[in-house]
């Protein structure tokens, strides 16, 4: 409480903490980079998929559930890093990444990552079964 009433302390942990905030907002778009590019490298599958004639909403049920398993490595190993590290800091550190801030953090990320990976699952969507059948034959 008592560093909270010093104006640089405060200033300091404003600019730390949107320094955190900028770099969810970069990881959640390299996140949504990487499963767009993930779903590209797929179409051809996801078309013969639903040739066979499984359901665009089971394909996007599929893509989530990789989100999520990728997600929850990512974050499961984020996490213990970043207490471990937490635990070996100095006290005097002007920045401590509490397990509750970690959480809310991870949270934020894993929605952001959802939004990434349904907007790049909307090629999916538009995916035509011929066209991946015959992406094969070129």
């Amino acid at each position: 409480d008592f560093l909270n009433t010093i104006a640089s302390y405060s200033a300091e942990q404003m600019s730390l903490n949107m320094i955190v905030w900028f770099l969810v907002v970069i990881s959640g778009l390299l996140f949504a980079i990487f499963f767009y590019m993930m779903n590209v490298q797929k179409m051809g599958l996801y078309g013969i998929l639903k040739a066979v004639g499984v359901k665009t909403g089971a394909l996007f049920k599929m893509m989530w559930t990789q989100m999520l398993f990728i997600t929850v490595i990512a974050l499961g190993l984020s996490i213990i890093l970043s207490q471990v590290f937490n635990r070996m800091a100095p006290q005097g550190m002007p920045f401590s990444l509490t397990l509750v801030t970690t959480m809310q953090l991870s949270l934020v990320f894993l929605i952001i990552g959802f939004i990434g990976a349904t907007l790049s699952g909307i090629q999916i969507k538009k995916v035509e079964p011929l066209q991946a059948i015959q992406q094969g034959e070129v």
